[in-house]
């Protein structure tokens, strides 16, 4: 009798169990439902030959099909303002001697050099010998006598201060050459004597020019001999000849000559270079005598110029440099500022000058107005102490590593941007290539990818489309890997809850900070650690290729933010980005989170009890706001606005984008997803778990059955004893 009591008190506890409303569920497991969401190959800070400071193989028909080959599918282009900014880049010009500016008797400017001087047995006036003196004061003099046997050539260049050859201007940018010329009335025959002007393109820094150059030469008179026996065209180069009207001698001429229109219409390409990435090398006077002959002209006022502004520039070169986009690669324009320190304006459509701005937070502040992304590039090689004063100041991205100046990820921009995060600063962390030429030329330290890995962007988007991206990099929905691991990671405030930069988690300290990690492809040997507030507070050995786990962390301080690292061999290989979490007064397993990427609001109140929950947002009229609720069980009553939505759930989220007002709830992940249209304050209020009445009968009704059952059970167990007794 003792052992059928024991065997139905074992069955009542069971029975009790079972029978509980808090164990009946059907949650599916966390590992089968983390995944790492779909991330594209970004490199962001890229440079092409039209910065001013760029390198020889930075044409972005180059570049860009460099990077594509080699898997990348979004591409931010940043040149430096100043490859923009009107005549810092394109115009120049001699004195003007007309005007006086020199002293008789002083040779001209240290701006022409001679880079091709007669035989000997010619005469020629020469700038260099102090004895000789310019011409009434008036121009730039050059005369050239052949003798009868020979054939010579005289050749002036103009090279800007201090520099080789002149700065590279960009051809495409409607570039012009303007020059005056005078031919005295006892020049010699033009049958035997030409005067010419020569332009050189090429590529930019070009370490072979001039070898390697097109060239566009101007001439005078028919004195451009039609048996070619002008020898001053080097090996590869190809010359275009154009016969201007000769001037009246004795009197000043002055030419407005077209360079971009000359070099689209008759020099096409330079090798496999189109003509709209070839610069303005060498602009060059050029005498040329035989059989005797002699030739005397004065030049003067030279200037090259561009007609557009720089908004003209910057429109030409945005839509070229975007037209590499296709459906799976992504080409997207902007600006890096050259005033220390430099700060990207990634995304950016339309010309701005963000350089008149002396204050960084203005010109920061100018940048995000205008709906570009803004980045502090390069840390390091700025100011770094004014850097680590200023919290980022205001930036949504900061480089903690850049290709150019970090041979590795610094420890001490880690801290910095560690130090950011701490102070409540909302910056992102991104990898920045900067290079400025792909192609190695002697002593160029530009790194090239095909050949060195480097840390790389992977970010987390809906589709490879423009605005998914800048949104997905202006909220840091990213991480970075470096580019010789094929590791793939997600870091969210539980299961389908906000990721990694999905702004600040709203939760109880009682039920603390939840974290779902998700890692593919992880090196044998790898270590993962998660950082709160700067400090390393969890390491974990990783074992297999996948890594899935839900981390439940304390939230002791009002808000913190934790980010993950993972290493391989002591290697720093991965980072993501901060998931921020701030204490709220809300029920245990509660927690809410405004999506930035989709909303225009911020929240001003969360809070709930018992079985509610209510969060209050300020947003513009006819801005929407996507709110992410996690709730322990199914919602009951929703509130929007005042307005009770609770019967008229949505499908997905999806369904929500053409409604006014709305919800979602995911049963297998507990979420539920709100969105409200602003019209000032809204409000959200949810009531989820069973009404008070509807439990009390489910209570009962479970107690029933219990009885049943326990009576059941009973009779069954007196009737085995019955039985075997008899």
């Amino acid at each position: 009798m003792r052992e059928s009591w024991r065997r139905l008190s074992i069955v009542l506890v069971a029975v009790a169990l079972f029978t509980s409303p808090a164990y009946i569920c059907d949650v599916a497991s966390p590992q089968e439902l983390i995944e790492v969401p779909r991330a594209y190959r970004t490199v962001t800070h890229l440079h092409t030959c039209f910065s001013h400071d760029a390198k020889f193989g930075s044409e972005p028909s180059l570049q860009l099909a460099n990077l594509k080959q080699l898997g990348y599918q979004v591409v931010l282009v940043s040149e430096h303002d100043y490859s923009t900014m009107g005549s810092a880049q394109t115009d120049f010009s001699i004195p003007p001697l007309k005007n006086g500016g020199f002293e008789v008797g002083s040779p001209y400017p240290s701006q022409w050099r001679l880079i091709s001087s007669p035989r000997e047995s010619a005469t020629y006036f020469s700038a260099t010998d102090p004895s000789e003196s310019f011409e009434g004061n008036k121009s730039f003099r050059l005369e050239l006598v052949s003798r009868e046997e020979d054939f010579d050539l005289l050749s002036w260049a103009y090279w800007e201060r201090g520099r080789h050859f002149i700065d590279d201007r960009p051809v495409a940018y409607n570039l012009w050459l303007r020059f005056s010329v005078f031919f005295s009335e006892d020049n010699g025959s033009f049958s035997d004597s030409v005067t010419y002007i020569s332009i050189n393109l090429g590529r930019k820094d070009n370490p072979s020019f001039p070898e390697v150059s097109n060239k566009i030469s101007f001439y005078f008179s028919e004195g451009a001999w039609k048996d070619e026996s002008i020898p001053d065209l080097r090996n590869g180069t190809y010359q275009l000849s154009v016969r201007l009207d000769s001037p009246s001698l004795g009197e000043w001429k002055t030419y407005m000559l077209n360079i971009t229109d000359y070099t689209f219409r008759f020099l096409p390409t330079l090798g496999d270079v189109p003509a709209k990435y070839l610069m303005l090398k060498q602009v060059t006077l050029n005498l040329a005598s035989r059989r005797g002959a002699s030739i005397e002209i004065w030049a003067d006022d030279f200037q090259v110029f561009s007609r557009w502004t720089s908004a003209e520039m910057y429109d030409w070169w945005r839509r070229d440099i975007e037209s590499y986009s296709d459906i799976d690669f992504l080409v997207i324009a902007g600006l890096e500022t050259s005033i220390m320190p430099h700060i990207g304006a990634y995304g950016l459509a339309v010309w701005h000058n963000f350089s008149v701005y002396e204050s960084v937070e203005e010109r920061v502040r100018n940048i995000k107005a205008v709906g570009a992304v803004s980045s502090l590039v390069h840390p390091k090689a700025s100011n770094f102490t004014a850097v680590a004063q200023s919290a980022g100041w205001g930036t949504e991205l900061f480089e903690i590593f850049n290709t150019v100046h970090d041979q590795e990820p610094s420890i001490q921009v880690s801290r910095l941007w560690d130090d950011f995060l701490s102070q409540g600063s909302v910056v992102f962390g991104v990898a920045g290539f900067d290079s400025h030429g792909l192609i190695g030329a002697p002593g160029s330290q530009q790194p090239a990818v095909m050949s060195n890995p480097v840390y790389e962007n992977l970010v987390i988007a809906k589709s490879l489309n423009r605005e998914e991206i800048l949104s997905a990099l202006r909220h840091g929905r990213m991480y970075i890997v470096r580019s010789d691991y094929p590791l793939r990671m997600s870091i969210s405030a539980g299961l389908g809850g906000p990721q990694q930069g999905g702004g600040v988690v709203h939760i109880s300290p009682d039920t603390g900070v939840v974290i779902n990690i998700c890692l593919e492809s992880v090196s044998p040997g790898s270590e993962l650690f998660v950082i709160q507030n700067g400090s390393t507070i969890l390491r974990i050995d990783l074992e297999g290729e996948q890594f899935r786990q839900e981390i439940r962390l304390p939230l002791t301080d009002k808000s913190s933010y934790f980010r993950l690292e993972v290493q391989h061999n002591g290697e720093r290989i991965a980072f993501s980005n901060p998931l921020f979490f701030r204490q709220a007064t809300l029920p245990p397993d509660v927690w809410v989170s405004l999506d930035p990427t989709s909303s225009s609001s911020k929240v001003t109140l969360v809070q709930g009890e018992n079985d509610q929950v209510e969060v209050q947002l300020y947003g513009p009229t006819g801005s929407t706001s996507w709110v992410n609720i996690h709730i322990p069980s199914d919602p009951r009553k929703v509130f929007l606005e005042n307005l009770d939505y609770s019967g008229r759930p949505s499908p997905n989220k999806d369904a929500l984008s053409d409604q006014e007002h709305g919800w979602t709830y995911d049963e297998h992940t507990n979420m539920l997803t709100a969105k409200i249209t602003h019209h000032g304050l809204g409000t959200i209020r949810i009531i989820y778990g069973d009404h008070a009445e509807k439990r009390t009968q489910t209570a009962v009704l479970y107690a029933l059955l219990s009885i049943t059952i326990v009576f059941a059970i009973a009779l069954a167990i007196q009737a085995s004893a019955k039985s075997s007794r008899s």
